[in-house]
């Protein structure tokens, strides 16, 4: 009995291994255009959450602009940033009650940081801080026999602990509207928080409030951020040529540096825009801007 050896011969062995070493070519191309396009959408939506998030932040700050600052001169002079820009919008003497918000124009072009055309917004009060602490605030109450003391609330996470740094501000209200004013502690702006520490205070005659600052040793008797377009850093490749990064600079209180957080990627411009400034069809500067 003759046995069937029939099969493949070499040549077809080799043709269908082609065949399929060309399919597995074409298919790997196509899952590698697959993932690269994946990957380009995925960092994109990242940085439109990133956005998000950091332009909810710069909403926040402004809101919070001017809150807990006081009105009189500081009887202790105080610093704020170190070097340009950001020390341009320092106050110009360091006893002077702080702007809530100080801009710059159109500023001139940086090589490797501040992107030429566009604004620079520096941001001073007490909740703008980047610590827990800056985001807390209390009074001084007073109870017959028992003197004065911090008010404390019912949640702990919101009450100051001791050795946080604060600002204490006297507020009276007179004619001339409501002043607030720097209570200063012997030759420093801030004291170190304790129940003890302000018990020497009577409430009779003044408000008595106290705001928390950031770090061990504050140079400010505020916090403060700054907001401006740089290109230092990494600009994403997808960005158009001539753009940059909007970055949120937290003015650190203890050496005046910038501590510089990305908030959006792609930025070519930001302006800085007051509602009193703003013009109707006639040219004519109108304060509503619905007018």
């Amino acid at each position: 009995m003759r046995l069937d050896r029939r099969g493949f011969t070499l040549i077809e062995i080799v043709v269908v291994m082609a065949l399929f070493l060309v399919v597995i070519a074409i298919t790997g191309q196509s899952f590698q255009t697959v993932l690269q396009q994946t990957s380009k959408l995925f960092r994109s939506e990242e940085s439109n959450i990133e956005g998000v998030v950091g332009l909810e932040m710069m909403r926040h700050d402004i809101q919070q602009a001017g809150y807990g600052l006081f009105t009189q001169p500081s009887p202790v002079g105080y610093s704020e940033a170190q070097s340009a820009p950001a020390s341009n919008y320092n106050e110009t003497l360091n006893t002077a009650p702080p702007r809530a918000v100080v801009a710059g124009d159109n500023l001139p072009a940086s090589p490797g940081y501040l992107v030429g055309g566009s604004d620079y917004l520096a941001i001073k009060g007490t909740t703008v801080g980047s610590s827990p602490v800056a985001q807390k605030w209390t009074h001084l109450v007073y109870a017959p026999g028992n003197g004065t003391a911090p008010q404390t609330w019912a949640s702990k996470a919101e009450n100051f602990t001791d050795g946080d740094k604060v600002v204490l501000l006297s507020r009276s209200i007179t004619s001339g509207g409501t002043t607030a004013s720097i209570v200063p502690q012997g030759s420093s702006f801030y004291a170190s928080y304790g129940q003890s520490v302000f018990a020497a205070y009577s409430t009779n005659t003044s408000s008595y409030f106290m705001y928390g600052l950031d770090d061990s040793t504050p140079r400010m008797p505020f916090n403060r951020v700054d907001y401006f377009v740089a290109t230092g850093g990494t600009v994403p490749q997808l960005c158009s040529p001539n753009t940059g990064t909007l970055y949120k600079g937290n003015v650190n209180q203890s050496n005046g540096a910038l501590t510089k957080t990305p908030i959006l990627d792609c930025v070519a411009d930001m302006q800085v825009v007051f509602g009193w400034d703003l013009a109707d069809a006639g040219g004519n500067l109108v304060s509503d801007p619905t007018q």
